[in-house]
């Protein structure tokens, strides 16, 4: 994945997450929310096209250090997204319901803009600490409506577990909406594990 496919990949997001908490922050917000997985080496991407159409089929963005990706995420934008959050937070209920969730994504936003406080802040990249402790963490994937049983989720899975183990990991995690049961299987399916459960998600891990 290069910044040249982050519109696409924003709007297959949109497609794919009707009614999540990112999607709520709108195109302008993933756009910039998905460029910076092109910035770090400690970040990792893939996208799949149609061979055909190269419309994009589906996409997988992950992090070995979530810190550092989070932390420059909020610096490098905070002038354009902090307007947005703010509209959201006072016109939408969804986003104003789950802001006290992302309260750990607010204080290193915070810490990022202040000097000598940058590393104050933790951010878990699944809104909990309590579900996994592995640093790798598989943030989103996400296959559009018209690819969908093609097979290529596990090929994108693969590919980043690929890039992963090239880089010498040895263990991935990541987490999962309670209700996203066609998620939960598809993981199941493809050799992830559940190591913890609560009402507000699944953890999964995986060795690499």
């Amino acid at each position: 994945m290069t910044e040249a496919d982050t519109d696409d990949v924003a709007r297959a997001h949109q497609a794919c997450f009707e009614g999540y908490f990112l999607t709520q922050l709108g195109p302008t917000f993933l756009r910039r929310y998905y460029a910076e997985f092109c910035r770090h080496a400690s970040d990792y991407r893939v996208v799949a096209r149609c061979r055909a159409t190269q419309h994009l089929a589906a996409f997988v963005v992950g992090t070995s250090d979530a810190q550092t990706h989070f932390r420059s995420f909020y610096r490098r934008n905070m002038l354009v997204i902090l307007p947005i959050v703010v509209l959201r937070f006072f016109t939408n209920r969804l986003v104003r319901g789950k802001f006290r969730q992302r309260m750990a994504h607010v204080k290193v936003a915070l810490g990022a803009l202040l000097p000598g406080t940058g590393r104050r802040g933790r951010v878990s990249p699944d809104n909990s600490d309590r579900g996994s402790h592995c640093p790798v963490r598989l943030l989103s994937i996400a296959v559009t409506p018209e690819f969908r049983g093609s097979g290529v989720a596990a090929a994108v899975g693969a590919c980043f577990e690929d890039m992963l183990r090239r880089d010498g990991h040895k263990r991935v995690g990541l987490s999962v909406l309670p209700d996203n049961q066609r998620a939960i299987s598809f993981y199941k399916k493809v050799g992830w594990e559940v190591t913890h459960r609560s009402p507000a998600g699944r953890w999964f891990e995986k060795d690499l």
